[in-house]
């Protein structure tokens, strides 16, 4: 069944995609416990009261990296406890139409397996499902569907019987009538089942990918921020930043990043040489000057590339160009009152 294989090859690359998030997941675990180290190091190596003032903005700016951090973790726990929550519930559902519509004892002994899965609690979304049982209720599901289209095949067949039967003279038409009716539904049925599957698949696949962009951001500030070294055998630093095996996650929010610093940049320069300009100029130039700010207003909002860079990371990432939009405006009501 074509649906069927399609459904699977997506699935694995929602696996791939849970495989990308729990690897940046350990890297960016791995460079705060770093910087806890560092900061406990700088307790015992300052620890006169007149240096604690510096060192507590070491310390915010590692609870913000760890609060960021369990944010992420939270999120995923969530997402997949959604997942067992949903293949769970049409777990159930496919077993009752079994238990309730399949009479052949050949196919309910395939499908009615004794396999237990753990209860979903819907009160409480806070437990933490093995993502196994998740991957074998999939299984299940995928493989149950499979059963039910060959048992709807091997029924059509029948049907076409019986139909070639009544057309030779059996007074068996409203047989037949109510055998398509019964297949219709069941086909229907199956259509169903698989139709559920299909959005699963769209929304935890949009679930992952965000959180995943948003991981990727996550390390790409700690990279802009912090240049974190580490020692190897023969004492030599080496840069945790460039650590290959991640690299591949935030190319793309690097390339952001820095095109950012280079708008704000440019959009730094351009104030100053306005500002300086207006303050040589008499009344009626500053009349003038009014009007470039308004231009200068739309000539900085049209040169970012705020709604580009928000479509590339799936509006995933407001507080950060929330900040980048604050500081543009900043700098222009800067200008203005001067």
């Amino acid at each position: 069944m074509k649906d069927v294989l399609l459904l699977k090859h997506s699935f694995e690359n929602i696996k791939n995609i849970r495989s990308d998030i729990s690897n940046i997941f350990e890297t960016i675990k791995l460079k705060i416990k770093i910087l806890k180290k560092v900061y406990v190091e700088m307790i015992k190596a300052h620890n006169s009261s007149e240096y604690m003032f510096g060192i507590d903005a070491f310390h915010f700016q590692n609870e913000l990296l760890n609060t960021d951090y369990s944010n992420m973790i939270s999120n995923f726990k969530k997402i997949e406890n959604r997942m067992y929550c949903e293949y769970y519930q049409l777990y159930t559902l496919i077993r009752k139409y079994v238990e309730a519509e399949v009479k052949t004892e050949s196919l309910r002994s395939k499908v009615l397996i004794k396999k237990s899965f753990p209860v979903y609690k819907v009160l409480d979304t806070n437990i933490v499902y093995k993502f196994s049982h998740i991957e074998e209720l999939h299984d299940y599901i995928t493989n149950t569907i499979v059963e039910l289209e060959t048992y709807r095949i091997a029924k059509d067949s029948e049907l076409k019987n019986d139909t070639q039967q009544s057309e030779q003279g059996l007074n068996i038409g409203n047989l037949v009538n109510s055998y398509r009716y019964s297949n219709a539904l069941r086909n229907e049925k199956i259509k169903m089942f698989v139709r559920y599957l299909k959005v699963f698949s769209i929304h935890h696949d949009k679930y992952l990918q965000r959180l995943l962009v948003k991981a990727k951001l996550n390390v790409e500030i700690i990279n802009e921020d912090i240049m974190i070294k580490q020692l190897n055998a023969n004492g030599v630093g080496t840069n945790i930043n460039n650590d290959t095996k991640y690299s591949r996650f935030v190319a793309n929010s690097n390339n952001s990043i820095k095109k950012i610093n280079s708008k704000l940049s440019s959009s730094s320069d351009d104030d100053n040489h306005s500002f300086s300009k207006s303050n040589n100029s008499n009344e009626t130039t500053y009349g003038s000057y009014e009007s470039d700010v308004n231009s200068d207003e739309e000539d900085v909002s049209s040169k970012l590339p705020v709604m580009t860079i928000v479509e590339k990371i799936e509006q995933t990432n407001d507080r950060l160009f929330g900040e980048l939009y604050s500081y543009i405006t900043t700098r222009i009501n800067f200008r203005s009152k001067r």
